[in-house]
């Protein structure tokens, strides 16, 4: 009987301990994802269907760019910048603000010109999950990123600063601009 009451108390002390470690094990991985958050914004640049760069923007304003090495002479790299709150918001007020109907207008003229490079953005929040491909939408939003200085060296990389960010399409810089522009 006593042996039976040893083998008891040991079963116990090993299922405290499996338990313990159980819930050290859920707890860190609940940390773990704390520290590792979901970018709310991914704007990413494709050729030929393969990633050539990426841009992923943090709930913290931590923002990387990560370039692949490519056929056509880039190297691979990453560079990291800082964006306060506000600057955060804006990009999301801008974000949600773009004029999605005028881009399903284009849709069709945009399908009929066959270019290699896709783009695509990726915006992600608790409520909302969007993801598109439209290359006006992606120059305008890179476009309202470069404004921000602490931006503009991670966009620019080691080009000249001041060519940097050059509108060869014309869009505009306003989101009422950005309508009139898209229209058919």
């Amino acid at each position: 009987m006593i042996l039976n009451s040893l083998k008891i108390q040991r079963n116990a002390c090993w299922l405290l301990r499996l338990a313990a470690f159980c819930f050290t094990l859920l707890s860190c991985q609940n940390s773990l994802a704390e520290t590792n958050p979901e970018p709310v914004f991914e704007l990413t640049h494709t050729w030929g269907g393969v990633p050539t760069s990426v841009i992923k923007i943090y709930p913290d304003g931590k923002v990387h760019f990560h370039r692949n090495k490519t056929d056509f002479g880039s190297e691979s790299e990453d560079r990291y910048a800082q964006m306060t709150a506000e600057q955060l918001n804006e990009l999301v007020d801008v974000f949600l603000s773009l004029p999605f109907d005028a881009s399903k207008k284009l849709e069709r003229a945009k399908e009929s010109v066959s270019v290699p490079w896709r783009v695509f953005i990726a915006y992600k929040d608790k409520f909302i999950n969007i993801t598109i491909q439209d290359s006006i939408f992606f120059q305008f939003f890179e476009k309202k990123m470069s404004k921000y200085s602490n931006l503009k060296q991670l966009l620019c990389g080691e080009n000249n600063q001041d060519e940097c960010g050059t509108n060869v399409s014309n869009i505009p810089d306003d989101l009422q601009g950005l309508r009139k522009y898209m229209e058919p």
